[in-house]
């Protein structure tokens, strides 16, 4: 059972995964001026250095509508800034998230677009994490893609930047990973 929860939750980050990353690349970073800055995103307990990063209320109920039962809570932010998309995803599931499975769903995703990629196990403030980096091309284009994915029991965060690729967005990308910092701390208990 335990495992049709895990390929089921997989499944929808899948799918969650493939409406923002084909909105992104489509409508990537119109709004030049919405320069990265450190900000902190209560409602995901999180804080990043990133462009302004506004809510998201229809992939927030599209996925409470594809995972009841499964999760408490979700929460989506974007913004974009130099043809670079900026995501910060924060959910909380009934039961705890295989983290892996959350990788193999962001690699699924671009199947199509031969992502070639790498994926290092980290940690941040103590909550165990996987690292994503890599480089797809879309009609002709060529992107990066980071993505840090953090697990601290039932709570699950994907902080995704997926960019043009030029110096300048890599650059970037690497500084709102590496600016991550979280409210909870490893092996803390949520409140329900």
């Amino acid at each position: 059972m335990r495992l049709r929860k895990e390929s089921l939750i997989g499944l929808v980050f899948i799918a969650l995964l493939i409406i923002l990353a084909y909105g992104s690349l489509s409508v990537i970073a119109k709004d030049k001026k919405n320069v990265p800055r450190a900000q902190h995103v209560k409602e995901a307990l999180v804080s990043v250095d990133a462009p302004a990063l506004a809510r998201n209320d229809k992939n927030e109920r599209y996925a409470k509508e594809n995972l009841k039962g499964a999760i408490k809570e979700i929460f989506f932010f974007g913004g974009s800034y130099k043809k670079a998309d900026y995501t910060v995803i924060y959910a909380r599931y009934a039961e705890e998230m295989n983290i892996e499975s959350g990788i193999d769903s962001i690699i699924n995703s671009f199947k199509d677009y031969a992502l070639k990629y790498s994926t290092l196990e980290n940690e941040i403030d103590g909550n165990k994490g996987i690292r994503l980096e890599g480089s797809f091309t879309k009609d002709g284009k060529n992107f990066g893609i980071k993505a840090q994915l953090i697990k601290n029991e039932t709570s699950f965060w994907q902080i995704m930047d997926i960019y043009r690729s030029t110096k300048d967005n890599e650059e970037l990308a690497s500084k709102f990973m590496d600016s991550i910092k979280m409210d909870v701390k490893g092996e803390k208990k949520n409140k329900s």
